[in-house]
């Protein structure tokens, strides 16, 4: 009996993926069964993410990401028209971000290390400014109309002028930059954060960061390190 359920199941699983593939070609987009091929993207890092999409200014925005890239890589920001042409924007200047947050007192979106206003002008954060992983962002606590938070994935924590876009750091990222060059070490940054036992440490990584009732949550994983 298990074997033929198995074998019903192999069945229908082949008569649907032996079936044509719907192929609509329009004016300007070849469309393969609801897929836009135009629409792929990649970078030069040996892994390629979606790092976030947000609707904003009539236009899907979209940030891709490496696998471990604190000061930049090849990753791009893309702008996708209604009419599905995709932009690839020349203030791109990758990092493995995830971060995104609409903030309305300034009508800009923020996402990765970018702002974009209403009119889709785009600015970029350097990551000599402010490295690391981007992974959240959060309202002000104190001055929500004029600036907001950024969090790193390992412990980096910023707040930034919403208009001149100047970031302060409040808490160190814990990416040793040397020569223009990360060197990964989690336990030799940030020891005061780090518990370390016998043949492993484990390292805080950032996953989040809400806010609500006038404080920051920030939403942690230990990641253990041999």
């Amino acid at each position: 009996m298990i074997i033929l359920r198995y074998s019903i199941l192999g069945f229908i699983i082949l008569w649907f993926s032996s079936k044509p593939a719907e192929i609509v070609i329009d004016d300007k987009h070849l469309q393969i069964s609801g897929i836009y091929p135009h629409l792929a993207y990649y970078n030069n890092e040996g892994e390629c993410g979606t790092g976030a999409v947000v609707p904003w200014a009539d236009r899907l925005w979209v940030i891709t990401y490496g696998p471990h890239k604190p000061i930049g890589s090849s990753d791009k920001l893309y702008e996708i028209t209604p009419d599905l042409d995709l932009i690839v924007r020349d203030e791109s200047i990758g990092g493995t971000p995830a971060n995104r947050m609409i903030h309305w007192e300034s009508n800009q979106l923020f996402i990765g290390p970018y702002a974009i206003d209403e009119k889709r002008n785009v600015r970029a954060i350097s990551y000599q400014d402010m490295q690391g992983r981007h992974t959240g962002n959060a309202r002000h606590l104190f001055d929500p109309s004029g600036k907001i938070y950024f969090a790193t994935m390992e412990e980096g924590f910023y707040e930034v002028d919403v208009n001149s876009l100047e970031p302060t750091m409040l808490y160190r990222d814990a990416n040793n930059l040397q020569d223009n060059q990360v060197n990964h070490n989690p336990i030799s940054v940030n020891p005061e954060n780090v518990c370390q036992k016998p043949a492993i440490a484990m390292m805080v990584r950032m996953a989040g960061i809400p806010n609500g009732q006038g404080s920051e949550i920030l939403v942690l994983r230990k990641v253990p390190t041999i």
